[in-house]
């Protein structure tokens, strides 16, 4: 079980690291198992659209049941599967 602790320090360290690498301005949220938020920070900059795309991003790691760097390693194998 994910604590409310353990998700602000995740989001504070994701972001962190963003800016640490000079990634564009993000916004980083974390889901318990059931979908829902636990916790969601957007850096200032970040677009409007963003704390949306972050959230659907966690959850389709969620209902896939791996990490972004899998789907996105999976959409390049099977583009139309991911489209759908």
């Amino acid at each position: 079980m994910l604590t409310l602790e353990q998700a602000n320090r995740i989001v504070d360290v994701a972001l962190a690291e963003g800016h640490g690498k000079g990634f564009h301005p993000l916004c980083v949220v974390v889901l318990d198992a059931g979908g829902h938020a636990l916790a969601l920070k957007r850096d200032e900059r970040a677009s409007i659209s963003r704390p949306e795309i972050a959230t659907a991003k966690a959850a389709g790691c969620l209902g896939m049941g791996f990490g972004g760097r899998e789907i996105a390693r999976r959409a390049q194998m099977a583009p139309a599967f991911i489209a759908a």
